[in-house]
């Protein structure tokens, strides 16, 4: 007997195995034309720029508060730092908002 005669694939819509790979293969069809698919490429350019804008700005941080911290106590340092650390976050999430990136 041939080994070809003992494989018996079904391709009737029967079997669950098709009828799976079918409706994938439409929701994917579904999905790209709604535009609910974004391109890979994209998303990691998008989240290198927003992670390389947030070093940036936490790099620029001592430089920029460190003469405001002179001669101050550590609970005014806490707060001066705090309040610096918010401003730039802040500053962040909009830069995000106008370069579209969230």
């Amino acid at each position: 007997m041939k080994y070809s005669s003992l494989i018996s694939i079904n391709l009737s819509v029967n079997n669950p195995e098709i009828s799976y790979t079918l409706a994938m293969q439409a929701k994917l069809e579904y999905d790209m034309a709604m535009v609910n698919l974004v391109i890979r490429d994209d998303v990691h350019k998008a989240a290198f720029e927003a992670s390389r804008m947030l070093w940036d700005k936490l790099q620029g941080l001592p430089q920029q508060t460190a003469p405001n911290l002179h001669g101050k106590t550590a609970i005014e340092m806490q707060h001066i730092l705090s309040d610096e650390i918010n401003r730039l976050l802040t500053q962040f999430c909009d830069d995000l908002e106008v370069k579209n990136l969230i």
